[in-house]
């Protein structure tokens, strides 16, 4: 089995570097054209898929979308693969949050395994959140080449479970606009 998890295309959000996390945001026209080139890429290269699972979140559906209609494929989601919600942080930039919530940022809330931005959700909630989801599309095409679709969080936390990565590790793993990582499941 080969799990493919791709990133989705750019929002207005990304664009401005703005924490998007549980906000619903919409492919912008760059992200519109970067979800055409990875579908052409997937295909040039060869790429077989069998299955797509998109998060239900817009943006990734739009992305998950294109590629499903290359490959003449339908797309399942999963509420497992929704970004992280970022709490108090959702629409600001780092610049805004470190102005807005100083005692919050400094402490690196964000990027702690149990913090969070006042009203979002831990590293450790999103994880187990994500786990579910990995299982269950582990074990319901099992022998299948799978594309996953989802956020830069969701990216971080399945390299993280696939390649044993630490916290720092987990951070630094590549998570670009439909940037794909590929992992061979035995």
């Amino acid at each position: 089995m080969t799990l493919y998890v791709a990133r989705h295309g750019e929002t207005e959000f990304n664009r401005q570097r703005r924490f998007t996390g549980s906000i619903d945001a919409p492919l912008s026209e760059t992200g519109l054209q970067q979800a055409d080139e990875l579908a052409q890429r997937l295909k040039s290269d060869g790429v077989h898929l069998d299955a797509i699972v998109s998060s239900s979140m817009r943006r990734a559906l739009a992305t998950a979308g294109v590629v499903a209609d290359a490959y003449g494929l339908p797309v399942e989601t999963a509420d497992e693969f929704v970004e992280r919600n970022m709490g108090v942080y959702e629409g600001l930039t780092f610049e805004e949050c470190e102005t807005r919530c100083p005692d919050m940022f400094e402490r690196g809330a964000s990027r702690e395994w149990d913090d969070a931005p006042d009203g979002g959700e831990t590293l450790r909630q999103l994880d187990e959140r994500v786990l579910r989801g990995l299982e269950r599309v582990l074990a319901d095409h099992s022998g299948q080449d799978v594309l996953i679709v989802c956020h830069g969080g969701v990216v971080m936390m399945i390299n993280k479970r696939l390649n044993n990565l630490d916290l720092e590790g987990m951070f630094n793993c590549k998570r670009d606009n439909c940037g794909v990582n590929a992992f061979q499941i035995a």
